[in-house]
């Protein structure tokens, strides 16, 4: 057997943590334009996320997968949250349905954030303040 530096020690129990699911966050994502998608498929990617639903009000996409996700209904949010125990929804200002006042107030009292992003922010700054908002390294 070879000796293991310390250096290689840490980046394997780095990539071992990487794809831990309890590790990882829950997360709704709502919409499903373009920004959202890409958003996506980079939270899919960090192996730091799990975004367990997507959220969309257009019957001929319910039940549908994008990068293998299911959509849902707004009016299944609040359930869709307590079923996969979710850390926050996250939405785009302009990606389709957005979170109403009532919805809202439900997620606080439940300890869920909702974490709403501007449309001239890019995938790679969303992907940073999520990291920053539930303290994960890189």
């Amino acid at each position: 057997m070879l000796p293991v530096t310390d250096q290689e020690s840490a980046l394997f129990a780095k990539w071992f943590r990487r794809g831990r699911s309890d590790e990882r966050r829950r997360l709704i994502l709502t919409g499903t334009g373009p920004a959202s998608y890409s958003l996506l498929r980079e939270l899919q990617e960090s192996g730091r996320f799990d975004v367990v639903a997507l959220i969309n009000e257009e019957p001929w996409q319910h039940k549908t997968r994008i990068l293998n996700v299911l959509l849902h209904y707004p009016s299944e949010l609040l359930a869709l949250c307590a079923k996969h125990q979710v850390a926050a929804v996250v939405s785009i200002e302009g990606e389709g349905w957005q979170v109403d006042s009532n919805s809202a107030d439900a997620l606080q009292a439940d300890g869920i954030k909702l974490i709403r992003f501007s449309e001239q922010e890019t995938t790679q700054q969303r992907l940073a303040l999520l990291r920053d908002q539930f303290q994960l390294s890189q």
